[in-house]
């Protein structure tokens, strides 16, 4: 437990399948800077008062902060200013409990699960932030959830983590990746030949993300796959049809390096996903 902050919960596992999973999602420590010391001291102001008066009292107080204040410094907390409801969930909530990535880990290796994926990968990537060479070479050797708490001390934007847990056995297999021909592409919320219809030449996708600067770089072919993903072709089929229509010379590799840049973006951003081939029966 972290001072002023809510006890820790538990993950209850009882009902979960050895081949089930779960979705879960708490607040993230960076991106709710000045969260806690506010929270602090507003008990501190208002302990024992009604709810409306504690509200009002909140109110008054940040409309006092001086300008060194960590709260009125961090763009990213808006909640209060859409309704009280918000401002007395974001202050005055009495059960607040916050993580950093390795804390998570804990957290959830604790109840025997593992986490399996963070949701849109890319605010996970530290390569998204830091685009020094050099420091790319250090990052590389990094696992992928020392990647992930990178990235969260590095970028500060990390308010909340949604993230899928499963047994620990299951952790290494429980999401789709796209190392198999039969795995099928599949957009999500958008449509992949809208998106291709868009693209020029040498541009990227722009990824409305906090912390994320300039476009996502797509690959050369992103315009003739994304105009050919329609959740039912695999990526060996697409990389026949994308292959034929560009003189097929095109091989298995030199699709798959550009197939994984496209879905390296697209899927970071919670826009591209991959299923397996449906079976009968």
């Amino acid at each position: 437990q972290l001072p002023g902050q809510g006890r820790q919960p538990r993950i209850r596992v009882g009902q979960l399948a050895p081949s089930g999973g779960m979705g879960l999602m708490v607040y993230g420590t960076y991106g709710r800077t000045g969260v806690y010391p506010m929270q602090s001291a507003l008990r501190r102001l208002g302990d024992g008062l009604p709810d409306r008066a504690r509200v009002a009292l909140a109110r008054r107080v940040l409309a006092a902060l001086p300008e060194t204040n960590w709260f009125r410094r961090n763009p990213l907390l808006q909640d209060h200013k859409k309704s009280d409801a918000g401002l007395y969930d974001l202050l005055l909530h009495s059960q607040d409990r916050a993580y950093t990535v390795p804390e998570l880990v804990a957290f959830t290796e604790g109840a025997g699960l593992a986490i399996a994926g963070l949701v849109q990968p890319l605010r996970y990537d530290p390569t998204v932030y830091l685009h020094d060479p050099r420091l790319r070479t250090l990052i590389e050797p990094l696992a992928p959830l020392e990647r992930a708490a990178l990235a969260e001390e590095v970028s500060g934007v990390v308010k909340t983590h949604t993230f899928y847990a499963v047994p620990k056995a299951r952790a290494a297999h429980a999401v789709a990746k796209p190392d198999r021909p039969e795995m099928i592409p599949v957009m999500r919320d958008c449509d992949g030949p809208d998106i291709a219809r868009s693209l020029r030449p040498g541009q990227g996708i722009s990824a409305k993300l906090p912390g994320l600067s300039g476009p996502l770089r797509m690959p050369p072919l992103a315009g003739a796959m994304l105009s050919r993903i329609d959740g039912a072709r695999t990526l060996e089929a697409l990389h026949r049809d994308v292959a034929a229509a560009g003189g097929g010379s095109l091989s298995w590799d030199a699709f798959k390096r550009q197939f994984d840049q496209l879905y390296w973006a697209l899927n970071g951003v919670g826009k591209l996903f991959l299923r397996g081939p449906r079976t009968d029966g």
